[in-house]
């Protein structure tokens, strides 16, 4: 018998963003936006014979709970977009995807809710500080946005944060080094 997939995952998806926990219900909220009338829409695609789009919408769908820890959608998704792929999709198959979306709404609902409760922030900021360390020390180049999430929660004064990203955008990771360790 096969195990019950989770709905979310919380651990794995916080983990995909150097612990920023705040980052990953701030995401949660933007995926549960986009997707609020998926089931519609799916729905409204399979009614009008227009499977490449239902292949697109589901494979993003799939991708994006995947990287967020959503695995009860994703593996449902993953089932649909197989579906598709043979033009097999029933109105079973919506209705399980209007449950199991419904289900990762709902517990996105409790997150949402209960991060207004101060997070683990000390810890935050370590494993975010750790992550841009050991980007640094790898010469890896970090985009924009990746760095703005690692920075959030780092306690440096604005200045020296101002520098750090200067140093960085300059691909100067020797100094950004410094700047971070000092």
């Amino acid at each position: 018998m096969q195990q019950e997939l989770s709905v979310l995952d919380l651990e794995f998806g916080i983990s995909q963003l150097s612990g920023n926990r705040d980052l990953f219900v701030k995401l949660l909220g933007k995926f549960k936006a986009e997707y609020l009338n998926a089931q519609n829409t799916l729905a409204q695609y399979v009614t009008d014979n227009n499977v490449k789009q239902a292949k697109n919408m589901v494979h993003t769908i799939k991708g994006v709970a995947g990287n967020l820890g959503m695995n009860k959608l994703h593996a449902l998704c993953k089932e649909l977009e197989q579906n598709l792929q043979t033009d097999n999709i029933t109105s079973v198959h919506i209705d399980a995807f209007c449950e199991v979306l419904a289900e990762s709404f709902e517990k996105i609902n409790e997150l949402e809710v209960g991060s207004n409760s101060p997070a683990p922030s000390e810890q935050s900021a370590q494993l975010q500080k750790n992550a841009l360390l050991k980007a640094l020390q790898k010469n890896e180049f970090i985009p924009g946005d990746k760095l703005d999430a690692m920075l959030e929660n780092v306690n440096l004064p604005a200045d020296k944060k101002d520098a750090l990203v200067d140093a960085i955008n300059d691909l100067d990771y020797a100094s950004a080094l410094e700047i971070l360790s000092s």
